[in-house]
């Protein structure tokens, strides 16, 4: 048996906390002693509308979460109660949610079941990255003002993490289109003042919120995509807190004065897929040919140093239901072995892409990936796209290779397993009816532990099938000045900032 691996290692952390040098990283700005806290996002903020395309790219689902509730959401593994104050499954494909009272919207509007109803029903219409997490939804019903009943077509273990994906708006700002504004109206913790995509968005503290008013009056999220400018920010005094570091900066941080630099196991890995509908990559033989011909322990030391570690499994370490199985090790001449096996004595040749907007030491990752390649005779083309067309040439199967990090946002093993590499999910152009069936057979366990067991047996069969390569777990990292208090870095690196507070 596979051994399963629920919490995963600790990657070693780098603090710097600095009792001098304080008014240098805390000057500068507007906020001084205001009761605001000013975050630098490593990312464009596309939307605030909770159910909307982009809602499964995380700095905007961060943003929603901090505006909106779910009914429940996920903390340390488990589902806690949010708008739902309890649920129940009278049978396996019935699910009862029991409704929080007195509940309100930013406008004043109070909560109830329909506008649950018409949120859920809203995000399971979407057409997102996150449609598949629905695909056993039946029907959503409202019997009474504080019930609502959700029928799934199968037993579905994963329906509560999936669900502390789905924020609850106002069934009247749906109707009318409000939702889709710059100014929605949540039951979160915050309330929007200002949003502007490309720059930044102001929230302000919602005092009656039902879990407690948040210790922040106002929290900014400035867009800050460039790494020296966030850094530069940070150390000035600008902003009081960066997340999403890449690691060769991180030791430029651990020098500034009253700044601490944390970091944890991550829910973000990073992987190569092959498009398995295109010559060779049908092929098994050529995929582990390509796997054993990549160095990846040291591209691991050498660009990524504590900041990843060397996978070994489909799923981050951290992520509920990970297993743990054998490295495709290092190992030049049996991918020439392989290659002259699947009738590439003398290589071939290919391309891989990945997005211009994606991820830490992409550039020379990409770069050692194809130099060793290239020793064993695979000459690769590397192509650097917009994020537009990276996303339609990845969507439309339009590429040889494609490397980029994920998130087990909901940190769930499931969250990626079903929604990836399943035949109808098409995204890589895999197709197993033995993972397949392992997934379902997963998907239906409604006890967490077998559950767990199951998803590991459907990983032993993608890892044997290498229909990717899947090298580094990340670390998930943050920065802050000495104003900050109580913030944690969020191991799927969407932050909440509720409990944090600010000194002078």
């Amino acid at each position: 048996m596979t051994p399963i691996r629920i919490a995963g290692r600790r990657f070693a952390v780098a603090a710097c906390v600095a009792a001098l040098g304080a008014t240098a990283a805390c000057g500068g700005g507007t906020a001084g002693s205001e009761n605001a806290l000013r975050v630098g996002v490593p990312v464009t903020i596309l939307s605030i509308d909770p159910q909307g395309t982009e809602i499964g790219e995380r700095t905007t689902l961060m943003t929603t979460q901090h505006i909106f509730d779910p009914l429940v959401r996920v903390a340390d593994g488990e589902p806690q109660a949010m708008l739902a104050e309890s649920w129940e499954n009278p049978d396996p494909n019935t699910w009862v949610f029991h409704l929080r009272s007195g509940v309100t919207f930013h406008d004043d509007s109070e909560f109830d079941s329909q506008d649950a109803k018409a949120s859920l029903e809203r995000m399971f219409a979407a057409d997102t990255p996150m449609a598949p997490l629905w695909d056993t939804i039946e029907s959503v019903e409202a019997p009474d003002k504080s019930t609502v009943e959700i029928s799934t077509t199968q037993p579905t273990g994963a329906l509560l993490t999936n669900l502390s994906l789905v924020s609850i708006a106002s069934a009247e700002q749906i109707e009318d289109g409000r939702i889709e504004s710059d100014q929605p109206a949540g039951t979160g913790p915050f309330a929007v003042e200002e949003f502007s995509s490309g720059e930044r968005t102001v929230l302000t503290a919602n005092a009656d919120y039902w879990g407690g008013a948040p210790e922040l009056d106002r929290l900014e999220l400035r867009e800050i995509p460039e790494v020296s400018s966030r850094l530069t920010a940070l150390e000035t005094g600008e902003i009081d807190l960066t997340y999403d570091l890449p690691p060769d900066q991180m030791g430029q941080v651990e020098n500034f004065d009253g700044v601490t630099l944390d970091s944890v196991p991550s829910l973000n890995n990073y992987f190569v897929w092959f498009n398995n509908e295109r010559e060779p990559f049908d092929d098994e033989r050529v995929r582990k040919a390509v796997w054993h011909a990549v160095d990846f322990k040291s591209i691991q030391s050498e660009l990524f140093g504590e900041s990843a570690i060397p996978a070994s499994a489909p799923v981050p370490e951290a992520a509920f239901g990970a297993g743990e199985f054998p490295p495709y090790e290092y190992d030049p001449e049996k991918a020439r072995d392989l290659l002259e096996e699947a009738g590439h004595p003398n290589g071939f040749e290919t391309s891989i892409q990945w997005s211009s907007e994606c991820c830490a030491n992409i550039r020379p990752m990409t770069q050692t990936i194809v130099s060793d390649l290239k020793e064993v005779g695979i000459e690769v083309e590397m192509k650097e796209k917009e994020r537009g067309q990276w996303l339609d040439d990845l969507l439309g199967l339009n590429f040889d290779m494609n490397i980029q990090d994920n998130a087990v946002i909901t940190g769930d093993a499931e969250y990626s397993l079903g929604r990836l590499y399943t035949c109808d999910a098409q995204r890589l152009g895999y197709c197993s009816e033995e993972y397949d069936a392992a997934i379902d057979k997963a998907s239906q366990e409604l006890d967490p532990d077998r559950r767990a067991e199951l998803m590991v047996e459907a990983q032993r069969i993608l890892w044997e099938d290498a229909p990717a390569m899947w090298p580094l777990d990340l670390a998930a990292n943050a920065a802050w000045n000495d104003r900050v208090q109580g913030f944690e870095p969020a191991p799927n690196n969407i932050p909440n900032f509720r409990p944090v507070s600010v000194g002078e």
